[in-house]
């Protein structure tokens, strides 16, 4: 029997064949299959986020998609679709029975030295509202652009409005009926929210161009601006768990830790390194992670705003960050294609994942801390164990979710019944049929296994 033994890499993009799983260790064995998907669709994941319950995991993607995935079985359960622009923004409700999502089109008006957004608004959006158990639409959120936040008691939804002719606001709907509260008059294109952990006010990056921005909170009851702090391109938006602090993120590299109640800095936490691409608060918000363009992550400490660790392994720009459940363990994604889990007691990498052949744009734990979702452009989403760091499974959507393949490391798939049929296997330079190696690698029962393991 041919041997089965290969390590999993993802292509997806403008490529021959558009999906492509090889070696991702070492130059592929001439004699080994290697299971190759031939697509014309490239489908960049822009977002992952597990439901409050762990069931379900959903991804948004630039195909206008949103697919549903069982956790428990890795296939996905629903497809909605709807959107006619990107999929930019989803947010499961506290109880986990709705899903919004939100879509846009961005209009770039400024970059940084590094090619970094400075600016960003939404010429054109909508959401929805959806039920996450039967995958329906519940309502239209129109006029919904870019951003998405829910309450944390789960009855209010503010959004970031599109452009109009009146200006820019921010959005609020009775999450229950889809109906539109009011508007919040930000004086600028919203691009990030959100609320505080009481709920009882929102933080927005409001922009008029791309050279006057402001950070506001709003006390979303009277609907008045509590505090308002101005400085330009604010980038990154994160309220601390005690909700006392908020940290902003500027492309020079600086973040300004806030009282939240007053707006007055309390601490300007800066090295000299371009680019604050990313803010992550610890469970406990005692400290604070923050990315940069360089590719490497300091940690601060939210106490007194001195430097506790430098984490250097990165080769390219940090594009996202999430502490596990248990503050245990610190998760950082870039654009050289990989994820690192660092150990946050000693601040080594416990692992680095590989396998993504495009940067890494969404990290998502599962509110076990048990498994790490990794969302790419490549249009896969991975499955790791959040503890060994092994993989566990590859999740691919095929044209928007509705067909699916999902293989383990060792070559192991499942998938709908078109799926199947385009998957391909390539041994040294010669191209086999779907049915060539079926019997051998189509095996569920070793899927199950790896996905528990």
């Amino acid at each position: 029997m041919t041997s089965a033994i290969f390590s999993l890499l993802l292509f997806v993009g403008p490529l021959a064949g558009g999906l492509h799983r090889t070696s991702s260790s070492a130059a592929p064995h001439p004699t080994h299959p290697q299971l190759y998907l031939g697509l014309g669709h490239s489908q960049p994941v822009s977002c992952v986020v597990w439901s409050p319950d762990g069931r379900t995991l959903a991804t948004g993607a630039t195909d206008h998609t949103i697919v549903l995935w069982d956790t428990g079985t890795r296939r996905p359960r629903a497809t909605l679709s709807g959107h006619i622009r990107a999929v930019v923004a989803l947010i499961w409700s506290p109880d986990g029975g709705r899903l919004a999502t939100a879509s846009g089109d961005p209009i770039v008006e400024g970059l940084d030295g590094i090619g970094d957004l400075f600016s960003l608004r939404w010429k054109r959006g909508n959401g929805f509202l959806w039920d996450a158990i039967t995958g329906r639409r519940r309502a239209t959120l129109k006029g919904a652009a870019g951003c998405v936040a829910w309450s944390p008691d789960g009855k209010t939804l503010a959004s970031g409005g599109a452009e109009s002719k009146t200006g820019f606001t921010v959005l609020l709907w009775d999450a229950a009926t889809g109906e539109q509260r009011c508007a919040l008059d930000v004086g600028g294109a919203a691009w990030r929210l959100a609320w505080s952990p009481d709920g009882r006010c929102l933080a927005v990056i409001g922009k008029k161009n791309w050279r006057d921005e402001t950070v506001t909170v709003w006390d979303v009851q009277t609907r008045q601006e509590r505090v308002r702090f101005r400085r330009a391109y604010p980038g990154v938006l994160a309220w601390s768990p005690d909700g006392k602090a908020l940290a902003t993120g500027f492309p020079d590299g600086s973040v300004d830790l806030l009282n939240a109640a007053t707006g007055k800095p309390r601490f300007a936490l800066s090295d000299g390194r371009l680019g604050a691409s990313g803010i992550a608060w610890s469970p406990d918000a005692r400290a604070l992670a923050t990315g940069y363009a360089n590719g490497s992550v300091r940690i601060w400490s939210a106490a007194d705003g001195k430097s506790k660790a430098i984490l250097s392994r990165h080769r390219g720009p940090i594009r996202a960050l999430a502490w596990s459940p248990d503050g245990r363990q610190l998760a950082s994604a870039s654009e050289d294609h990989t994820a690192v889990l660092w150990d946050t007691k000693t601040w080594g990498a416990r692992a680095q994942f590989v396998g993504h052949t495009a940067e890494i744009q969404a990290l998502a734990w599962s509110p076990d801390g048990k498994t790490l979702a990794t969302g790419s452009v490549d249009g896969s989403l991975r499955l790791w164990n959040g503890v060994t760091g092994r993989l566990r499974a590859a999740l691919c959507g095929i044209d928007g979710g509705r067909d699916w393949v999902t293989v383990t490391p060792k070559g192991s798939f499942i998938g709908s019944a078109h799926g199947r049929d385009m998957i391909q296997w390539r041994q040294g330079e010669r191209l086999w049929p779907a049915g060539k190696f079926r019997g051998q690698f189509e095996r569920p029962d070793v899927v199950r296994k790896s996905l528990l393991e």
